[in-house]
C-alpha cells in the first residue's frame, strides 16, 4: 500500500530557509554580542516573553524590546498559514533579538563616546539615561533636537548634525520605527554623501524594508567611491547580489556580481585570517544557494558548498563558534540540496552526520541556542534513512535492519530534545514534536514493527496538531489531516481496526476538501492518495465493495491531472496507482480494462527511461509486475510467450523470477511459439 512520503521536502525546505544567504551587516559597525535572549511563547502565540541570561543591558530597555516583538508577533501570525511559517517566526525573532542587542551596544557605545567629547553635554547624558530606560523614542527625539541645533551652525556642525542624525536613526531602530529611522538615516546621508558608513547603513535598511530599487541605488553609488577598502567593496557587491538574487530574472546579474566579491574575499583570505576566511566561505555557500535554483546548474552548486566545507575545515580544532555554525549551515544547506537525488543520498547522509556531530559540541556549551537545531539534524537524518528504506533502495534484510536500528536511534534522540524544549516552550516547539512523532511513527509502519508504538506516536502527533489547530485552524489543519491519513494507512493494514482506518481516511478527506475549496489544486495530491488508501483498504477486507472502483478512478484522475503539471514528481505515483488498479482488475476478470491500464503505466515507465527525466525506483521489477499482469489477461499463448520473454530480459534484482520466466521461455521455444 502506497504511504504518503515523510514530510521530508517541508523539513528539508525549513532548513533551507534557516540557513539562507544573508546580507553582511558588519560592514562598518561595532559587533558586540552578549549573553543569550530567546523568545520564549506560552500558550497562545500573542503571550511571549523574553528569556536572557548574563546581559548587561538594563532591563527596562530589555522590557521595551519585549513588548515591540509582541506587536510584531501579532502582526505575523495574522498572515500565518502554514506551520513553516510559525517556525520561521521563531527563527526570524532569535535573529531580530540578536541584531538588536548589537544595535543598542553600538549606540551606547556612541553616546558614550560623544560624552567623553562632551562631557558637559545634558541633553546627551538625557539621551543615555532614555536608552538605559528603554525609552528608545525619547532618546532618538532628543538625538534628533541636538542634530537640528548643530544644522544651523557652519560646515562642522553639518558633520556633527549628521552624527546625530545618524544615532537618532539607531535609537528609532531599537524602538522598531523603521520609517523615522530611514528618514533620520536619509538625512544623514545628503548631509554627508561622501561618508560610506551613512550610505551604507541607509542602503541596509532600504533592503530591509523591501524598498529594494531605492538600496540598491545607494549600493551602487557606494561602489563608485574610490575611497572604499578591499574589505569594505566585497561586502557591498555581496549584498547587492543577495538583494537582486531575489528577483527571478536577474538570477544571471546576481551570480556576477557575487563572482566579484568572491575574487576580492579570495585576495583578502590569502592572509588566512579567520574573519576573512568566514567572509569568503559565506560567499561560496551563497553561491552555492543561488546555483542550486537551477537543475542544470546542480554539480556548480555543489562545487560552491564543497569548497565553503574546504575553507572551515582547513581551520585549527579551536575555530570560533562563530565558524562552527557557519559550517554547520553549510552543511545543512549541502544536505538539504543533496536529498533532492536519490543516487547522492549516502553523501547527503555523510554531510548531515558532520552537521550532527558539529551542532553536539555545539550544543553542550550553547543549549539555548543550538539544541533546537541539533533535534532538527537528527529528526532531518533519521527522515532520510527511512526514505530509502521506503523507497527500497536498500533490499538486505541484515542492512535493512541496521538502517532502521539508526533511523529508530536517531527519532527517539530528537523526540527527548524536543518533548524537553516543548515543556519550556510549547507554542515554539509542539509542532516540531509532532513532525517527529509522526515520522518516528511511519518508519515503524513501513517496516512493520513495534506498531503499538507506532500507533502511540501518531495518536501523540495527532493531538498535539488538532490542539494547536484549535487557535489557528489555517496554519494546523493540513497537518492535521496528513496524520489522520497516515495513521489511517497503519491501521488499514490490521483486520479489526480498518473500520477505523476508513473514519480517519474521512475525517482526512473532508479538511482537505475544506482547504481545497480555498485554494484550488493545492492538496489535490493529499486527496487522491486518501482515495488510493481507502480503495485498497476495501480491496483487503471488503472485496466486494462497489466503491472500490470509484475511488481507484478518483485517485487516478487526480494523479494524471498532476503528472500533467508536473512530470518530474509525480511519474512514479501515477505509475503505482495504475498498477494496484491494474492488479485490481484482473482480480474481477475485467481484462480489456485491466490491460489498456497496463499499457498506459509501462508507456510512461518507458517515457520516463526515454527522456530520462527522474529515475523511478526500481523500474525493472514494476515492469516485470505489471507485464506479469498483462499475462494474466491475455488469452493468446503466442502474445503470453513474447511477454514471459520479456520479463526474462528486463528482471535484474529477482533471480526466482527471471528463472520462472527463463523456464517459461524455453517451454515456448519448445513448442515453436517463440
Amino acid at each position: 500500500m502506497i504511504k504518503k512520503t515523510i514530510i521530508w521536502l517541508l523539513t528539508a525546505i525549513l532548513w533551507l530557509t534557516l540557513s539562507n544567504s544573508k546580507a553582511d551587516n558588519s560592514l562598518f559597525t561595532n559587533n558586540k554580542t552578549e549573553g543569550d535572549c530567546s523568545p520564549i511563547i506560552n500558550g497562545k502565540v500573542d503571550s511571549l516573553k523574553l528569556d536572557c541570561s548574563n546581559s548587561s543591558i538594563p532591563e527596562s530597555a530589555l522590557k521595551s524590546l519585549e513588548m515591540s516583538l509582541k506587536y510584531m508577533v501579532d502582526e505575523r501570525i495574522k498572515e500565518m498559514r502554514t506551520p513553516v511559517e510559525v517556525e520561521d517566526l521563531m527563527k526570524d525573532l532569535r535573529q531580530e533579538i540578536k541584531e538588536w542587542e548589537t544595535r543598542y551596544h553600538a549606540l551606547e557605545e556612541s553616546i558614550q563616546l560623544g560624552l567623553t567629547l562632551e562631557p558637559d553635554n545634558e541633553k546627551l547624558k538625557e539621551a543615555e539615561q532614555s536608552l538605559k530606560n528603554g525609552d528608545f523614542e525619547k532618546a532618538a527625539k532628543i538625538l534628533e533636537e541636538l542634530a537640528d541645533k548643530q544644522e544651523q551652525e557652519v560646515e562642522k556642525g553639518k558633520e556633527k548634525a549628521s552624527d546625530y542624525r545618524y544615532r537618532a536613526a539607531q535609537s528609532f531602530e531599537l524602538a522598531f520605527k523603521m520609517q523615522a529611522a530611514l528618514e533620520q538615516l536619509e538625512s544623514a546621508h545628503k548631509l554627508q554623501p561622501n561618508n560610506k558608513n551613512y550610505a551604507y547603513s541607509y542602503a541596509l535598511l532600504l533592503q530591509k524594508q523591501n524598498q529594494r530599487n531605492e538600496a540598491e541605488k545607494i549600493y551602487r553609488i557606494l561602489l563608485e567611491n574610490k575611497n572604499l577598502d578591499k574589505y569594505q567593496k566585497s561586502a557591498i557587491l555581496h549584498n547587492l547580489a543577495f538583494l537582486i538574487s531575489s528577483d527571478i530574472y536577474r538570477t544571471l546579474e546576481s551570480e556576477k556580481i557575487y563572482t566579484q566579491a568572491l575574487a576580492i574575499r579570495k585576495d583578502l583570505a590569502m592572509d588566512k585570517t579567520e574573519s576573512h576566511l568566514i567572509n569568503l566561505a559565506d560567499t561560496l555557500n551563497s553561491l552555492g544557494l543561488l546555483s542550486s535554483k537551477d537543475i542544470k546548474k546542480h554539480n556548480e552548486a555543489i562545487s560552491y558548498f564543497d569548497q565553503s566545507l574546504d575553507i572551515y575545515n582547513s581551520f585549527s580544532k579551536q575555530e570560533s563558534e562563530e565558524a562552527l555554525s557557519n559550517k554547520l549551515m553549510v552543511l545543512n544547506n549541502l544536505g538539504t540540496i543533496l536529498v533532492q537525488y536519490p543516487n547522492e543520498y549516502d553523501l547527503a547522509k555523510t554531510r548531515f552526520y558532520e552537521a550532527l556531530e558539529i551542532c553536539t559540541r555545539l550544543s553542550k556549551t550553547n543549549p539555548n541556542k543550538y539544541l533546537v537545531e541539533l533535534s532538527a539534524i537528527q529528526n532531518n537524518l533519521a527522515n532520510l534513512i527511512s526514505t530509502v528504506l521506503e523507497i527500497g533502495l536498500i533490499s538486505n534484510s541484515d542492512l535493512r535492519k541496521s538502517a532502521f536500528d539508526e533511523a529508530y536511534s536517531l527519532y527517539d534522540q530528537s523526540i527527548k530534545i524536543r518533548t524537553q524544549l516543548s515543556d519550556k516552550d510549547p507554542q515554539a516547539h509542539l509542532f516540531s514534536l509532532s513532525q517527529t512523532s509522526n515520522n518516528f511513527a511511519n518508519l515503524l509502519s513501513i517496516e512493520k514493527i513495534d506498531i503499538k508504538r507506532a500507533e502511540f506516536l501518531y495518536r501523540e502527533a495527532l493531538e498535539i496538531r488538532q490542539k494547536l489547530s484549535k487557535d489557528y485552524p489555517n496554519v494546523y489543519l493540513p497537518s492535521v489531516a496528513g496524520t489522520l491519513y497516515n495513521f489511517g494507512i497503519l491501521l488499514s493494514e490490521q483486520h479489526h481496526k480498518y473500520q477505523q482506518s476508513l473514519s480517519y481516511f474521512e475525517q482526512a478527506l473532508l479538511i482537505y476538501i475544506k482547504l481545497e475549496g480555498r485554494a484550488k489544486g493545492k492538496y489535490s495530491y493529499e486527496i487522491s492518495n486518501i482515495y488510493l488508501g481507502e480503495a485498497q483498504a476495501l480491496l483487503k477486507y471488503e472485496s466486494n465493495n462497489s466503491d472500490i472502483q470509484y475511488f481507484y478512478k478518483k485517485s487516478i484522475d487526480l494523479k494524471r491531472t498532476l503528472f500533467r503539471k508536473d512530470r518530474v514528481n509525480y511519474t512514479d505515483q501515477l505509475v503505482k496507482a495504475l498498477s494496484s488498479f491494474a492488479e485490481f482488475l484482473t482480480s474481477r476478470n475485467q481484462a480489456e480494462q485491466a490491460i489498456s491500464t497496463i499499457d498506459e503505466a509501462i508507456n510512461l515507465i518507458d517515457l520516463n527511461k526515454k527522456t530520462n527525466l527522474i529515475d523511478i525506483n526500481n523500474d525493472a521489477d514494476k515492469k516485470s509486475f505489471l507485464l506479469t499482469l498483462l499475462a494474466k489477461n491475455t488469452k493468446d499463448d503466442r502474445e503470453i510467450c513474447q511477454i514471459m520473454n520479456r520479463i526474462s530480459m528486463i528482471v535484474k534484482n529477482r533471480i526466482d523470477i527471471k528463472q520462472q520466466a527463463g523456464s517459461f521461455v524455453l517451454a515456448c521455444k519448445k513448442i515453436g511459439l517463440l
